[in-house]
């Protein structure tokens, strides 16, 4: 991963997106680790290694969305009111190709003006996020 792309999710994901989580919410990261600072508390997880289900997390990061992952596997997931989600992918069609595998329209709210891209030239990546309602 490039300098640009751990700086961009460093201080997009926690200081924006997951800032206004509690701390006894974690965020959950499946199939991939990024420090989101010391404010920010994490949980990474794979998929054959799925936290409790009495966890409930205050947000989700899904890094090029782990094709193993099902919906059956995130909708077993307890997510609070309002968490985060920040779903990152390659290029905007694989953002929506994800949102309608995973289901993720049944639980999430998105809006095309969250979604964004870095600004890098060679590989952007794309990421979209949303709220738990």
């Amino acid at each position: 991963m490039t300098l640009e792309r751990r700086c961009f999710l460093h201080q997009g994901a926690s200081e924006v997106l997951f800032s206004t989580v509690p701390r006894s919410h974690p965020i959950l990261q499946l199939e991939c680790y990024f420090s989101l600072g010391e404010t920010v508390n994490t949980v990474s997880a794979t998929l054959q290694n799925l936290p409790s289900l009495t966890t409930e997390f205050g947000g989700l990061i899904l890094y090029f969305s782990a094709q193993r992952l099902r919906s059956l596997q995130l909708s077993n997931l307890k997510f609070i009111p309002g968490a985060k989600l920040c779903l990152i992918a390659r290029d905007r069609e694989e953002l929506r190709e994800e949102i309608v595998r995973l289901d993720l329209e049944d639980s999430w709210r998105f809006r095309f003006r969250d979604e964004f891209k870095t600004s890098s030239k060679d590989k952007p990546i794309y990421f979209l996020t949303g709220t738990y309602v």
